[in-house]
């Protein structure tokens, strides 16, 4: 028997075309089978990003708290905190007047509730009227901060104007501190 290379090359090119399919398929499935497992990691991740979401949007909101126990420097740190946040939005604090105010200190109207009189009684608010320049963005971002702190400020007496130099804002912001505990507490002990 003698071999006809043609016979040797009609047997042999199929046999070859046929490995080189098979490592094809064989690899081919092994990149199918890695994608579809990254694909379903993902789905996973997915479906724990969507469980996060919902549990954050029906997580009670954040407790705003109206007033904070008292401590001895109010004044300067309350004055301290407002000037970092004016600097943090490129607003120039350039004049301010603070007082502090007690409520129960002075005579209540006739008007007042007499309940309300006694559950506020001893709480500080700490005012500070502010002149402030600077951009209406950097303006409106500090107001907006105001507005979605955890603590409660009172903005009030807001004046807008536009001057050649620029915006100023002139506000009245405050901020209150409960009473030192057992100060003038009509059941404390004598």
């Amino acid at each position: 028997m003698k071999s006809d290379p043609l016979r040797v090359l009609g047997w042999g090119f199929p046999i070859l075309c046929m490995a080189i399919a098979c490592y094809i398929v064989f690899s081919q499935n092994a990149a199918i089978r890695a994608t579809s497992a990254a694909c379903d990691q993902a789905n996973r991740d997915l479906e724990d990003a969507v469980r996060d979401k919902k549990d954050t949007d029906n997580a009670p909101k954040l407790r705003r708290y109206a007033a904070v126990p008292d401590v001895p420097d109010e004044e300067p740190q309350f004055m301290a905190f407002l000037r970092t946040r004016a600097m943090a939005h490129n607003v120039t604090l350039q004049n301010w007047t603070s007082q502090i105010s007690e409520y129960g200190k002075e005579r209540p109207a006739p008007d007042q509730d007499a309940k309300m009189i006694a559950m506020l009684k001893g709480i500080r608010k700490v005012s500070v009227i502010l002149s402030l320049s600077g951009p209406y963005v950097g303006l409106r971002e500090l107001i907006g901060e105001f507005e979605a702190s955890d603590r409660l400020y009172t903005l009030s007496n807001l004046t807008w104007k536009r001057t050649a130099d620029g915006n100023v804002l002139v506000m009245t912001v405050g901020r209150y501190v409960l009473p030192k505990p057992g100060a003038d507490d009509p059941n404390k002990p004598k």
